[in-house]
């Protein structure tokens, strides 16, 4: 499924499309042939519950795709909080995943303090 940055820009949340498209696969995922240049694939299995169908594909709901990005510590946290701001203001997210998210987070203090800013 999409996600990362190409879901933040499939969900029209990032002005501008990434270079390379990002998709998250399962860890056990194995490809024989080389992976096109294009894609940058993260590993992970992801719930059901974090996935949705935009415009006919499979990405990433937006809270977990801004807590993927915090985790991965390469995009600017004002963008971040605002695809925050912009995706509660259309419904694609709901407080009570931001309280969840917290949840989630609990062990990571640099993580929790990195989100902190993100929803402040």
């Amino acid at each position: 499924m999409y996600s990362h940055q190409t879901a933040l820009s499939l969900e029209d949340l990032l002005d501008t499309m990434p270079s390379k498209l990002r998709m998250t696969v399962p860890s056990t995922f194995r490809r024989n042939s080389e992976i096109p240049r294009v894609l940058l694939l993260h590993y992970a299995d992801i719930p059901e519950s974090d996935i949705e169908i935009v415009h006919g594909v499979r990405v990433t709901k937006t809270m977990r795709t801004i807590l993927d990005l915090l985790a991965q510590g390469d995009m600017p946290v004002a963008l971040l909080r605002e695809a925050l701001r912009e995706g509660l203001r259309r419904g694609l997210v709901q407080r009570g995943e931001i309280a969840q998210a917290r949840k989630r987070i609990r062990g990571s203090k640099q993580l929790r303090a990195s989100f902190e800013k993100v929803v402040a």
